[in-house]
C-alpha cells in the first residue's frame, strides 16, 4: 500500500510530553502503515514518538498522513527521542492512513479512544521490534482457513509465534528463526468463524536465538489489519466484510 504523493501539505502537529513508554507495543520499524477511523471535522490527535535505536543511527521519522479521499492531509519530521501529536482533521468520514518511515530506528503510535489498526498486507507488512503482547484480527464468516506469514532473518534472531482462539486460548504456536518467510497455517472451526482472534510476538525459548526484527503479513483473504483492541479488528475487519 505504499503511496507516492508531493510533500505539499503543511505539518500541523504538536509538541507534546511523553505520552508513550518505551515499553509500550508494538515497536514500529522501518516502514510501516497505520490506519485510524477519522470523523469529519474532528482532529485525529493521533500521538508520534521517534526513539532512536542506537547513537550511530541519525535518521529522523517521517510521515504522511493520507484522508479518506487518498488525499494528502498532513506531513513532517520528528527530531529524534521526542513526541509530536498529529491534530489534523479529515474532511470526511472514512479511513485515514499514516505513512511512517523511521530507517534503523524505532517509534511508537498511540490515538487514543480513536480506532487504530496497524496494516499487515503483503505489499505493506508490519516491520516491528520486541515482543508484542496481542493484536486482534478479523476473521470473515467465509473464511475456513488462513496463514500468517512471518519473516526474521537476521542471523540468530528468531520469534515465537502464538495464534490465539476468539476465546483467549493458544489456538497454535510455532517457535523458528524465520530466516525465509513462513506461512503459519490456521483452520477455522465453524464457531469461531467472523471472529476476532489474535497473535502475540514473544521471545524464543531456546536460549541461544534472541527476539528482535520481525516482519508479518496476513493472508489476503482475511482484511490487513491488526488492532490492540478487539472491537477495533472488528471495526476495520467488517468494513469490507459484513
Amino acid at each position: 500500500m505504499r503511496i507516492s504523493m508531493p510533500r505539499t501539505v503543511l505539518l500541523w502537529a504538536l509538541a507534546v510530553p511523553l505520552l508513550l513508554r518505551a515499553d509500550d507495543w508494538p515497536t514500529l520499524r522501518r516502514t510501516n502503515y497505520v490506519a485510524v477511523l477519522g470523523t469529519a471535522g474532528k482532529p485525529l490527535n493521533i500521538s508520534l514518538r521517534s526513539v532512536q535505536r542506537a547513537p550511530q543511527y541519525g535518521d529522523e521519522l517521517t510521515y504522511i498522513l493520507f484522508g479518506p479521499e487518498n488525499n494528502q492531509i498532513a506531513a513532517g519530521d520528528l527530531v529524534l527521542d521526542t513526541d509530536k501529536t498529529i491534530v489534523n482533521a479529515p474532511k470526511k468520514d472514512g479511513l485515514c492512513v499514516l505513512e511512517i518511515e523511521t530507517g534503523p530506528n524505532i517509534c511508537y503510535v498511540d490515538a487514543g479512544e480513536t480506532p487504530l489498526a496497524y496494516i499487515a498486507s503483503h505489499r505493506s507488512p508490519l516491520h516491528t521490534i520486541r515482543a508484542i503482547e496481542k493484536l486482534y484480527f478479523y476473521v470473515p464468516e467465509n473464511c475456513r482457513e488462513f496463514h500468517l506469514n512471518v519473516r526474521a532473518d537476521v542471523p540468530r534472531e528468531a520469534a515465537r509465534i502464538q495464534i490465539l482462539s476468539p476465546e483467549g486460548n493458544v489456538f497454535k504456536e510455532k517457535e523458528d528463526d524465520f530466516d525465509k518467510a513462513k506461512a503459519i497455517r490456521v483452520k477455522v472451526p465453524d464457531a469461531w468463524r467472523g471472529r476476532a482472534w489474535a497473535v502475540a510476538v514473544l521471545k524464543p525459548m531456546a536460549a541461544d536465538l534472541v527476539l528482535d526484527d520481525v516482519v508479518m503479513w496476513l493472508d489476503p483473504q482475511i482484511p490487513p489489519y491488526l488492532s490492540k483492541r478487539e472491537e477495533w479488528a472488528l471495526a476495520f475487519g467488517q468494513r469490507k466484510h459484513k
